[in-house]
């Protein structure tokens, strides 16, 4: 059964290293420019062909070593926590992520593999106990990331958005940062969320 990916978001969040095997896998050449090879090129491209100067970047390509590690912090919560993401294995359709989650003491490590044509869809759940899996529920990864996730009580309005670049590890990535009007309670805040492509949709920051 597959079933879709849940996003999460936090108050403060800090992404503090990035995949073992940082540098993108080259794409594979399409069918279309293979079977154009034999085609002599037109001496001047057309304004069609010619590449868009702000065209947005490919997403990283997901990579066996890669992992992240997150820590979230705040009065939603109360002991920082630390949520690692490690890519361990490649099998024929599927990643192996594992999923650890640490808080004072406690530590909880669900093991999920994800479509990898597309990592978003979730494939299966298992609970890690030392190197022993468990079957395991959807229900139990959204609770895991739940304890991760700051919720205002009303997001009144987006009030900025700009385009920046943070870094990802030690490499440097296009970002997107969006600031929110939010209200706590009887207090109004603003919320600032910072995402990347190459971080697979993750928060960077917030």
């Amino acid at each position: 059964m597959k079933l879709p990916l849940i996003a999460c978001c936090a108050a403060s969040l800090l992404i503090v290293a990035c995949g073992g095997a940082a540098t993108p896998a080259p794409e594979a050449p399409s069918t279309d420019a293979a079977g154009a090879a034999e085609e002599v090129a037109p001496e001047t491209p057309s304004e069609d062909a010619m590449p868009a100067a702000d065209a947005e970047p490919e997403a990283r390509t997901m990579q066996v070593g890669d992992y992240y590690v997150q820590r979230f912090t705040g009065t939603f919560t109360k002991e920082p926590m630390t949520l690692t993401e490690r890519v361990i294995a490649r099998e024929k359709h599927a990643f192996v992520v594992d999923f650890r989650l640490e808080q004072g003491k406690h530590a909880s490590t669900l093991r999920l593999r994800v479509d990898s044509k597309d990592p978003r869809r979730i494939l299966q759940v298992s609970e890690l106990n030392g190197e022993k899996e468990s079957p395991a529920t959807l229900a139990a990864y959204e609770a895991l990331m739940a304890r991760t996730m700051f919720a205002p009580d009303e997001n009144e309005e987006q009030v900025a958005s700009e385009k920046t670049t943070c870094m990802l590890g030690d490499e440097s990535v296009d970002c997107q940062r969006t600031e929110y009007r939010v209200r706590i309670g009887e207090k109004s805040a603003k919320l600032s969320v910072t995402t990347s492509k190459s971080a697979h949709g993750r928060d960077l920051a917030g």
